[in-house]
C-alpha cells in the first residue's frame, strides 16, 4: 500500500503515520523527540457552504463540512494532518476494528549507504538502496516509536508499511528525586527475580551514590538495575512539573540471552517469548520502585508511561516472574 488514497495528492511523496483517533497525541509525541514543536497552522473544520434544508431542497446535493488538517513544525520538518483514514484503507494496513487519522511526514530526503548494522525499527529492510540519514532519519525512528507507542502503522513514501510491535519496547526509566540504597533495592528486585545480587556501588566525592544490581536466569536472560544520578533528563520530562521528578535515574533494563536479537525487527519466537515475560517483569520492578520514591517513567522510546499503563504491563504475563 502507498500513500495515495491515505492523504491528498499533494502529500504523496511524504511518508504517513497512521494511529487509532483515541489515542492521538502526536504533539505530545512530538515533544517528546523534537524541539520547537508548534502549530503553525491548527486543525479545524471548514464549511465549504451553507447548508440547504427544507422539504423544497429534498434532493439538492448539501455542502459539507470538511475538515482542514493541520501543520505541526517538528523543528525543521512538518507533520499534517489529520487527515481521515477510511475502513477499507485500515484493513488494508491489517489495522482492523479501529478508528484512524493519518498524518503526513513532511521533510527533505536524506540518504545514505543501506544499513549493515543492527535494524531494530526495519528501516534498512524497507530502504535497501540507502538507509535515511540526518533529519528525515530522524522524523521516521520518531514516526515508528509513535506508532509503536499507540499501536499504528508508519507507510513510506515508497509504500512499503511497518507495524512494529507494541511489546518490543521493555526497558524503563523511573527519574525521582530519592536515591535509595543497595540494602533497600536489592530487596525490590528479588521479589521479582529471586537470587538477585548488588554487583557494585559507588559513592562520588560529591556524596553521590550510584549501584548495579543484577537478577539473572538461564532461559530468559537477566534484569539490570542502575542507580545513578543524571546531569539531564529526557526531553519528555519537559512538560512535567520539576517537583514531580528529579536528577537520580533508575533504569530498568532486560539483557536477553542473545543480545543481538535487540538488533533485528523479527527476532526469533524464543527471544519473543522471553521478552514478553521480562517485559512484566521491569514494569513490575518498576512500579515497586514508583511506589518507594515517587517520580516519573519513561521508557526507551522517550515517551512517560503513566502509573495505569505501568500496571497493565505488569499484569501481561500472569505470574510475573521469569524463568529460573
Amino acid at each position: 500500500m502507498n500513500a495515495q488514497g491515505l492523504v491528498p495528492q499533494e502529500y504523496t511523496d511524504d511518508h504517513v503515520l497512521v494511529v487509532p483517533r483515541a489515542a492521538d497525541d502526536v504533539p505530545a509525541r512530538a515533544a517528546a523527540w523534537f524541539s520547537g514543536v508548534r502549530w503553525v497552522r491548527e486543525a479545524k473544520a471548514r464549511q465549504t457552504g451553507a447548508a440547504l434544508v427544507g422539504a423544497r431542497f429534498r434532493g439538492v446535493p448539501r455542502d459539507e463540512t470538511q475538515p482542514e488538517p493541520g501543520i505541526l513544525a517538528l523543528g525543521d520538518a512538518r507533520a499534517v494532518g489529520p487527515f481521515e483514514v477510511t475502513a477499507a484503507q485500515a484493513s488494508a494496513l491489517s489495522l482492523r476494528g479501529v478508528d484512524l487519522v493519518g498524518y503526513a511526514l513532511r521533510t527533505p530526503v536524506e540518504r545514505g549507504l543501506p544499513a549493515t548494522t543492527a535494524d531494530a525499527d526495519g528501516l534498512g529492510r524497507v530502504f535497501p538502496e540507502g538507509l535515511p540519514v540526518g533529519r528525515e532519519l530522524g522524523m521516521l525512528r520518531w514516526g515508528v516509536a509513535v506508532a509503536r507507542a499507540l499501536h499504528g502503522a508508519l507507510v513510506t513514501s515508497a509504500g512499503q508499511v511497518l507495524r512494529p510491535d507494541p511489546s518490543s519496547v521493555v526497558d524503563l526509566t523511573l527519574f525521582s528525586a530519592h536515591p535509595l540504597r543497595t540494602a533497600e533495592l536489592l530487596p525490590l528486585l528479588r521479589k521479582v527475580v529471586p537470587g538477585a545480587r548488588v554487583v557494585g556501588e559507588w559513592t562520588s566525592a560529591e556524596g553521590t551514590p550510584s549501584a548495579q544490581l543484577v537478577g539473572e536466569s538461564q532461559y530468559d536472560g537477566a534484569i539490570q538495575l542502575d542507580l545513578s544520578k543524571v546531569a539531564e533528563v529526557p526531553r519528555a520530562l519537559d512538560a512535567v512539573p520539576w517537583r514531580e521528578y528529579g536528577p537520580y535515574s533508575y533504569r530498568v533494563r532486560w539483557v536477553p540471552v542473545d543480545e543481538a536479537e535487540l538488533g533485528v525487527d523479527s527476532p526469533s519466537g524464543t527471544h519473543v517469548i522471553a521478552r514478553t515475560r521480562m517485559r512484566s517483569v521491569v514494569a513490575r520492578l518498576t512500579e515497586s520502585l514508583e511506589r518507594r520514591v515517587g517520580g516519573v517513567v519513561v521508557d526507551e522510546d522517550g515517551f512517560v508511561v503513566d502509573s495505569r499503563a505501568l500496571r497493565v504491563r505488569g499484569v501481561e504475563v500472569p505470574s510475573g516472574r521469569m524463568w529460573l
